[in-house]
């Protein structure tokens, strides 16, 4: 009888190490947080990620999630990328600013789809665009404080000289994956930072 064939030891210690090692570096590779957001031209980003409340409603402004969906909805808090943002801003004359914010899950830009300027345009998140303050900027918004909280409301800016236009859940609803649109009637947001 011929003798059987054993694999060497050393191969299969091999293997075995380059397999966990190839499997430690996956899972840091998916846990690894997303890159700081390059500052947008002209605009200068807060330290830390944020969560955008729904004050109206305790719920989070997202990134809907599923396969190529850039709409921006409310939903309760998980601590998802999705649901985290960074937030930039640049002074312009006046003394005004206004602010820019970026999903920290897929760095695009919160935008009202289309430039539209009816109440009832979606909010989504696309593409940062690289020319600042263009005055038609649908990615630019104002930030309007209420004074002595930090609550405030928010409008895009591109709607200034038109009807003015701000963000709300959809009919200003309360439930959870309701669609954020531009509205005539303004909804209070808060920034929490998250880290």
């Amino acid at each position: 009888m011929g003798s059987q064939h054993r694999p060497r030891s050393g191969v299969r210690r091999l293997a075995a190490t380059l397999g966990t090692a190839a499997a430690l570096v996956t899972s840091l590779i998916v846990a690894a947080p997303a890159a700081q957001a390059a500052d947008p031209v002209g605009f200068t980003c807060d330290p830390g990620v944020y969560q955008i409340e729904a004050i109206n409603s305790g719920l989070t402004v997202e990134v809907s999630m599923g396969t190529w969906n850039r709409s921006v909805a409310q939903f309760w808090w998980n601590g998802g990328r999705n649901q985290t943002w960074w937030s930039c801003h640049m002074s312009i004359p006046g003394g005004l600013e206004v602010y820019r914010f970026i999903n920290y899950g897929n760095n695009l830009c919160m935008s009202v789809d289309r430039r539209g300027l009816e109440a009832g345009a979606w909010v989504i998140v696309e593409t940062c665009n690289a020319t600042p303050h263009t005055g038609n900027n649908a990615q630019e918004f104002w930030m309007l404080q209420v004074d002595g909280t930090k609550a405030f409301a928010l409008s895009p800016q591109h709607t200034q000289n038109g009807t003015r236009m701000w963000l709300a859940a959809q009919d200003h609803s309360t439930t959870a994956t309701a669609q954020i649109v531009q509205q005539r009637e303004p909804e209070l947001f808060r920034l929490n930072r998250i880290r």
